[in-house]
This record gives C-alpha cells, sequence and structure tokens, in this order.
C-alpha cells in the first residue's frame, strides 16, 4: 500500500503542468487575460492510458489526500455536525481503548474494577470512570448523525434502494475488508510478550466460522443472533447496524416522499415498537446498565448489539430534515428566527435541559453501585 501510493503521487506530481499564460495581443487584451488568468493557470493532469486509478490513492494534485486535508472547506448549513463527530469519536476512541484492550489482550486490573472488601475505592466508586467509558453512548449520536444526512441529502433527489446498497456496500468493503485481514492474518503475528497468547486465542476463538463473514457482508447484527465476545473485531458490529439502518432508511424516506403523513407514521410506529422490545427485553432478562460491573456482560449479550435498541437514534435523525422541510414550508427557515430576549432565554434554556440529560445518561450508572470507602457495605467478593 505504501508502494502504491507513492507511486500515485511521483506520477501526478510528474505528471501535473501549469500551462504558460497567454500574450495580450490586440484592444481589450489586457482586459480579457486578466479575467481568464485565474483559469488559464491551473494546473492540469495528464495521466498515461490505464493509470487513471493513481489520481484515488495520490497524496498530491487537485484531489490528493494532503490537497484536500488543508483545503478550505465552504460554509455549509451541516457544520453544526462536525463538532458532534469530533467529540463522539473522541470518546468512542478513548473508551475502546481502554475497554477493547481488557476484552482482547485481557490486560487488566479486575480486583480494582468493582468494589469489593479487598477494594473500598475502586473505579466503579469514581464518577470520572463513567465519563471514561461513556464512548458507547456515542454510538447512537453516531446513528443519529447517519440518519440526519442520509435524509437530508436524499430529501432533494432519488434515493434507489437497491443501488444505493450496492454503491454503500462497495465504497465501505475495500477498506474493511483490509482492516478485518490485517487483524485476521497479520496481527497474531506482531503480538509478542506475556499477554500474545490471550490476544492470539481471542483473534481465533472470535473469527472462525461464520463470524468473519458475516461482518464482512455486514449481517452480523442478525446472523449469528449470539456472538462469541462480539464476533470478529467486535468493536465493527456498528457498520452491520449502519448498513441495515442504512437500507431501512432508503425505504423510509422513499415512502416520505410520496406520502408525507404515511412516512411519519411508520417511522414513528417502528420507532415506538423498538422501544417496547427493549424494554421488553430488559424486563424478560433483568438486565443492569452498569458498564463497570460484570453484569454489563449479560446486557451487552441480550441487548446492547441488537438493532431495535439502537434504532430510535438513528429514526430521530431520519425525521429532523423532514421537520425542517415542513418549517421551511411555513416560513421558519435559517436566518429568519425570532432573536427577542424571549426566544434567546427559550433555546439556552433548552440547550442547558440538553446537557442536563446528556450528564444524567453518562452519570446515571453510579447510583447502580456503591460509593467509596467501607460505607456503605461493600459488594460481595462473589458478585
Amino acid at each position: 500500500l505504501v508502494l502504491v501510493v507513492a507511486f500515485s503521487t511521483a506520477l501526478v506530481q510528474g505528471r501535473t503542468c501549469t500551462p504558460p499564460p497567454a500574450e495580450p495581443s490586440g484592444a481589450g487584451a489586457l482586459l480579457d487575460n486578466a479575467e481568464t488568468s485565474a483559469t488559464q493557470q491551473q494546473p492540469t493532469l495528464r495521466l498515461p492510458k490505464g493509470f487513471a486509478w493513481c489520481e484515488a490513492f495520490s497524496l498530491s494534485g487537485k484531489n490528493g489526500t494532503l490537497t484536500t486535508l488543508f483545503k478550505v472547506e465552504v460554509r455549509r448549513p451541516t457544520d453544526c455536525l462536525d463538532g458532534l463527530k469530533v467529540g463522539s469519536m473522541f470518546f468512542i476512541v478513548l473508551g475502546h481503548a481502554c475497554m477493547e484492550a481488557m476484552n482482547v489482550a485481557g490486560y487488566k486490573n479486575a480486583e480494582d474494577i468493582v468494589k469489593t472488601p479487598l477494594s473500598y475505592n475502586a473505579a466503579s466508586t469514581n464518577p470520572w470512570t463513567y465519563l471514561l467509558l461513556s464512548g458507547q453512548l456515542c454510538v447512537d449520536t453516531f446513528l443519529f448523525i447517519s440518519g440526519f444526512l442520509l435524509s437530508f441529502v436524499g430529501c432533494k433527489r432519488p434515493v434507489p434502494v437497491v443501488l444505493g446498497t450496492l454503491l454503500r456496500y462497495a465504497r465501505l468493503m475495500p477498506l474493511f475488508g483490509f482492516v478485518m485481514m490485517t487483524y485476521i492474518c497479520v496481527v497474531p503475528y506482531l503480538a509478542w510478550g506475556p499477554f500474545s497468547p490471550r490476544l492470539q486465542s481471542d483473534v481465533h476463538d472470535s473469527c472462525q466460522g461464520s463470524a468473519w463473514w458475516s461482518e464482512f457482508l455486514f449481517i452480523s447484527d442478525w446472523y449469528p443472533w449470539f456472538n462469541l465476545n462480539g464476533g470478529c473485531m467486535g468493536w465493527s458490529w456498528y457498520l452491520s447496524i449502519d448498513m441495515t439502518f442504512a437500507i431501512v432508511g432508503m425505504v423510509l424516506l422513499n415512502i416520505w416522499k410520496l406520502s408525507r403523513p404515511a412516512g411519519w407514521a411508520l417511522t414513528l410506529l417502528l420507532a415506538v415498537a423498538c422501544i417496547v422490545v427493549t424494554m421488553q427485553q430488559s424486563v424478560h432478562y433483568d438486565l443492569d446498565y452498569d458498564i463497570v460491573s460484570p453484569s454489563f456482560s449479560t446486557y451487552a449479550h441480550y441487548l446492547y448489539f441488537r438493532p431495535y435498541t439502537r434504532f430510535p437514534g438513528f429514526a430521530l435523525g431520519l425525521v429532523t430534515p423532514w421537520a425542517l422541510d415542513a418549517m421551511d414550508k411555513r416560513g421558519l427557515r435559517r436566518g429568519s428566527q425570532p432573536t427577542s430576549l424571549v426566544a434567546r432565554v427559550v433555546v439556552l434554556s433548552c440547550s442547558m435541559l440538553a446537557v442536563g440529560i446528556l450528564a444524567f445518561c453518562i452519570f446515571m450508572p453510579l447510583s447502580n453501585t456503591d460509593g467509596p470507602g467501607p460505607s456503605p457495605p461493600a459488594r460481595d467478593c462473589t458478585t
């Protein structure tokens, strides 16, 4: 891959040329030349026949990776989502760096996580532990963004379900397949040290049988229904759920285009049904939401990876552009919103309420654990 990138960059750099400026001649030529100089000075790329694919791997050039990385983008109405994406990605990486290292490689100080008579001030008694592990809540933020962008972009253009699904798979599969190949075929041979047998065993046990190809086809959220340790590369379960929701979202979006009330009603019905099923499963299996407790593995096994648990967040993002469209038709659009003191107070109050709900979702599991110190009595070591 490094050689392909180096070759492509060198080829694109060598084949990019800037034409010389045109010489002015005749009356008005200076003015015409000034107006067209920007266009004339644009570099042109002329790749040999059969090497057009190199532009996709090049670091330089008009569409090169480094060029687009430092390019100043035009402001868009959806720029507000960038903050959501950055914050969510930060906590997802932070949480997975902690949790997956324990699950895959197995290095963890288990006796210092849950409070016991031998560890009064364990990690479960520290509120900041729950902020560290709040990345599992950020998954729903990405599902919201996924539904929002699907609906926001697709509202004004055709959304073919079959072709859209095939294009989405073609876009995700190469990179995901390369990562999975590296994880299964390369990483176990790079492991070294006292924890390497645990890592190698986890890769071998989790990626055998149907585990790897079901994730390769993005159907692991349905088959197999119960995966060992979350399946091969257990953290990639999100891609399968996102693929399922993208297909369902395209169907619902096309229904909404045909009939606004039907689209709203069907989406609301599915979201409510998913919430009811989630509540039923929680009661049936007596699930306890406490991410630092051993009981969390039961919650993860029966509920965490299920599509019906995650669909309401996606549905909320899907219908948000529909609500914006309805408000736009009533004359309420960006730039025409009320700016009075009362309106600002309402917006600020709603924002503070949202922050409070967010804090409640993050720190609420702390109520399922004992506080620091010997009082209240710590749980038995066997629980």
